[in-house]
């Protein structure tokens, strides 16, 4: 699935061409000093050319690139919508396997499923001709931002001269200082805030895509009869969020509950007072009734620890809008004391950002149990390992150097990493650290699984728990169509998987707790391997 951050950088890097641009035209025309000082009336007449030129190579040039972003944009909440579906169903299956009885029969699904559908294909084109209508908006209001600013700063240049400002460069640096330290903040919000267009970009798509994998997951609970949600217990809820957390809700919104299917608020309400505001982190899972644990209240003690929490994110962002604020100043300045002055002062605030992150890294995602034994991972008995899963031996290669790459990256974490190697040796990764502790494919990948052939790609992805493969990793397989899949366990062990047949949830998941519950001996090993194929999996363990 193309990835939300890379549009987000996309648009980041538009702002700064068009800043890096501006600049370059006020080194290039630079202002003749006379005796009488410097003749602006000349520069200034020389700057508003340059500015029709900017005005019209950027027209044309941005053109095509914001089209195709939006596309991308599109794309990316389309593949949400059905990745939600597709966890969802996963998550009722392993529910009906553990002794919970769905509203309807997969008959009456498939029969209510058509009509449902159209409806909520609806709802999807909506929310994607809005999130991309408004994003054309901000597109050309990024345009125009940036050439009233051009303009407001041809013009101040020479006022600032006329304080005493010295040189050119001090007088333009003085011109350009409010513009560079804000950024093209065109975008200005119902409460008066002004943000940049990447900001703007991030909170839109972040917040239409998460809306889109709600529905997705709704759609399938629709479809087997539950409403249930229960709102997820995580170390750092959003405040507004924080009084539905631990609570399970009726979800009228997106899986067509009402208050007939339980004692419990409904979704929309919650929604009305602040849940899934823009740029929400929270989320809810299924609540099955008998099966899920109990809601429970959240203690004096957590709910201080989220306030703490929330300080601490306040200071890491203002952290990180300094050293970003200081780095277009220091980048853009033309006098070179400014740019010095400036740099320190990016430094200064780039160290208090990482202070903040490591702080916080210390408090999620790591884990000395997933620390990896380096010595094995470069032993010649590993490489035998490897040698063992592929014929190959540029492919053998290749995925040696991937597995040892993301085992040494993920060591001492719960994060993973994935990569995709083709037929022919071309690799492609995703290594998003401290994003998500499951790796999604980066835009490059997205692409490379369209044009490569079905059934060609080889997929790795580490396991930091060094458990086997999961259900979920096999339908990802299945889905993608991958040649086969190998997990790296941080413990030295390797998985390779292939789906031969139809999947088996309930076949596969009682072979996968029989081996955890039996250990990894030899025989153990070679009754999850037979109970795997039953299950519509080729397995090879090597330990």
């Amino acid at each position: 699935m193309a990835n939300p951050y890379d549009i987000t950088n996309a648009f980041r890097a538009i702002e700064n061409e068009l800043m890096k641009s501006m600049i370059r035209n006020m080194r290039r025309h630079k202002a003749e000093e006379t005796k009488e000082g410097y003749r602006w009336s000349m520069w200034q007449t020389e700057q508003l050319k340059a500015l029709e030129q900017y005005k019209h190579l950027n027209q044309h040039k941005y053109k095509d690139r914001f089209s195709k972003l939006n596309d991308e944009m599109a794309e990316i909440i389309r593949q949400a919508r059905q990745e939600g579906g597709m966890k969802q169903e996963i998550a009722i299956l392993n529910a009906i396997k553990r002794g919970f009885k769905p509203g309807n029969s997969r008959r009456a699904a498939e029969q209510m499923e058509a009509a449902f559908f159209r409806i909520n294909d609806r709802k999807l084109e909506a929310l994607i001709h809005s999130t991309v209508h408004d994003m054309e908006k901000a597109e050309r209001a990024i345009l125009r931002r940036a050439d009233d600013q051009y303009r407001k700063i041809i013009f101040n240049a020479q006022v600032y001269a006329n304080t005493g400002s010295g040189t050119y460069e001090k007088a333009v640096d003085m011109a350009t200082k409010d513009f560079l330290s804000k950024g093209i903040d065109c975008i200005e919000y119902a409460n008066g805030a002004r943000h940049t267009i990447s900001d703007y970009v991030d909170m839109a798509l972040r917040t239409a895509s998460k809306r889109a994998y709600l529905q997705g997951e709704g759609e399938m609970r629709k479809k087997w009869g539950i409403a249930t949600v229960i709102m997820n217990k995580r170390g750092n809820p959003c405040p507004k969020c924080l009084p539905f957390v631990g609570k399970v809700l009726i979800d009228d919104v997106w899986s067509g509950g009402t208050r007939k299917d339980g004692p419990y608020p409904l979704m929309s309400a919650a929604v009305s007072a602040g849940l899934y505001h823009p740029r929400c982190k929270d989320s809810h899972t299924t609540y099955f009734e008998g099966i899920s644990t109990p809601p429970n209240d959240l203690t004096r003690n957590e709910v201080k620890k989220v306030e703490e929490w929330n300080e601490k994110e306040s200071k890491k962002r203002y952290a990180k809008r300094q050293a970003e604020r200081f780095g277009r100043l220091a980048k853009y300045s033309l006098d070179r004391e400014n740019r010095q002055r400036y740099a320190v002062k990016r430094s200064e605030w780039e160290n208090a950002s990482q202070s903040y992150k490591q702080r916080e890294e210390s408090h999620r995602g790591m884990n000395k149990g997933t620390v990896i034994n380096k010595s094995h991972i470069l032993s010649d008995e590993y490489v035998k390992k490897i040698q063992k899963l592929e014929a190959s031996k540029e492919l053998g290669r290749s995925i040696l150097a991937e597995a040892k790459a993301m085992l040494t990256h993920r060591s001492g974490t719960e994060f993973e990493d994935l990569a995709f190697i083709t037929g022919d040796g071309k690799v492609k990764r995703s290594v998003n650290y401290n994003v998500t502790r499951t790796a999604k494919p980066t835009k490059k990948m997205s692409n490379m699984l369209k044009r490569e052939p079905d059934n060609s790609i080889i997929a790795i992805h580490n396991h930091p728990n060094s458990t086997p493969p999961s259900f979920d990793d096999l339908k990802v397989a299945e889905l993608r169509r991958y040649k086969y899949g190998i997990a790296a366990c941080h413990d030295g062990a390797l998985y390779k998987y292939k789906v031969t047949g139809d999947l088996s949830v309930v076949h596969y998941e009682t072979a996968v707790a029989r081996l955890q519950k039996k250990g990894y001996n030899k025989s153990e090993i070679n009754r999850f391997v037979d109970n795997a194929k039953k299950a519509g999996v080729e397995m090879e363990v090597l330990r």
